[in-house]
């Protein structure tokens, strides 16, 4: 019997169904293993990176945020500070019940600070709400002027008219708010026993004075009226569990309001005009090194912010204030950040 040798063709499929047939090596399936692991690895380490970049892009908007509004409620306070509407170019009728000179100082600028050195405050005033700094752990600042004005809507008598027709201020009075009226003539500081809406406007608001002394003058319509009133600045640490942070608390308020709670450090510093002519003379001077508070033209507010969570994979380093000599190293791995401002002020009282 004769053997016919096997056609090229038939070979041919015959060794690729073999190849089909075989399977991949157990080196083959190692390598791809460790490839495919690879790429895993690397797809996870990007979106790590991405989830931490995001994380500090939160963090650090979240601190520019507050930051822009504690230094907007700082700079509106340090802008109606001296602003006593011709006060002391006149002397105002104090028809309060209690002397007020060392309460309402009218001739002292508006504006005052005390320094922290790191154990205890210098230099704080003895102005109202003083009393009611607690906890600080900072340099303290007060701002003393028309927190709120507002006008007359029409005209009242000097002495028997006990009821004030105000246009709404932009922010609210209450009865016990202590009032300067003036109309650049002649001025008056009292307090309202009761502050109502009108009855017929809702743009305007119906003040009741005390009985008493006559306000010295009638007043027009349109004389300045405005709630005179002491803003203190300060970081505190209280001891009844509340966070650290920067707070606000005006003069005759039950409590002190957290303004920012990611603010960690303040520091504030002073520009002065020796000679009245507009320009500063001294700048960056801490509350202990300036003499006449009625020079005083610009505050540089120095903030130090700390992110509500740790979001740094190791400590960083920061340099508070700006000005440092040495850059600090942060004790934990949150987000610090420095911002400053200055602010100059709108309304300065230059002494004699």
């Amino acid at each position: 019997m004769m053997l016919r040798p096997m056609p090229p063709s038939r070979i041919r499929r015959g060794l690729l169904g073999a190849v089909r047939q075989r399977g991949f090596t157990l080196v083959e399936l190692l390598v791809g293993l460790v490839v495919g692991m690879l790429v895993i690895a690397s797809a996870i380490g990007v979106f790590v990176a991405q989830q931490s970049s995001a994380q500090i892009a939160r963090g650090q908007q979240e601190l520019q945020q507050q930051a822009r509004f504690v230094l907007d409620v700082m700079a509106r306070d340090l802008r109606a500070a001296g602003d006593f509407s011709c006060v002391p170019g006149i002397t105002p009728v104090n028809v309060l019940a209690s002397a007020t000179a060392a309460g309402y100082p009218f001739d002292q600028g508006g504006l005052r600070g005390a320094h922290w050195n790191g154990s205890t405050l210098s230099n704080l005033p003895a102005w109202r709400g003083a009393s009611d700094v607690s906890q600080a752990r900072s340099d303290v600042l007060v701002a003393y002027g028309l927190l709120s004005a507002s006008v007359l809507h029409a005209a009242m008598g000097s002495s028997g008219d006990l009821s004030l027709d105000v246009r709404k201020p932009f922010s609210g009075w209450q009865a016990g708010d202590v009032l300067l009226l003036s109309d650049c003539r002649a001025a008056a500081v009292f307090q309202a026993s009761a502050v109502a809406a009108h009855a017929t406007d809702a743009t305007r608001i119906t003040v009741t004075r005390a009985a008493g002394a006559g306000l010295g003058q009638a007043f027009g319509k349109g004389a300045v009226v405005g709630r005179l009133m002491h803003t203190w600045y300060w970081i505190a640490q209280p001891a009844d569990g509340n966070p650290r942070g920067l707070y606000r608390r005006l003069a005759g308020a039950s409590s002190a309001m957290l303004l920012g709670d990611l603010v960690q450090q303040m520091q504030l510093r002073y520009d002065v005009d020796s000679n009245a002519d507009g320009l500063a003379d001294s700048t960056d001077l801490e509350a202990t090194a300036v003499t006449d508070w009625t020079r005083v033209i610009r505050v540089r507010i120095k903030l130090l912010m700390r992110s509500r969570e740790a979001l740094l994979s190791q400590a960083a380093a920061y340099r508070f204030p700006s000005t440092a000599a040495s850059t600090t190293t942060a004790p934990d791995r949150h987000l610090y950040q420095v911002v400053e401002q200055a602010v100059r002020l709108r309304n300065p009282v230059f002494g004699p």
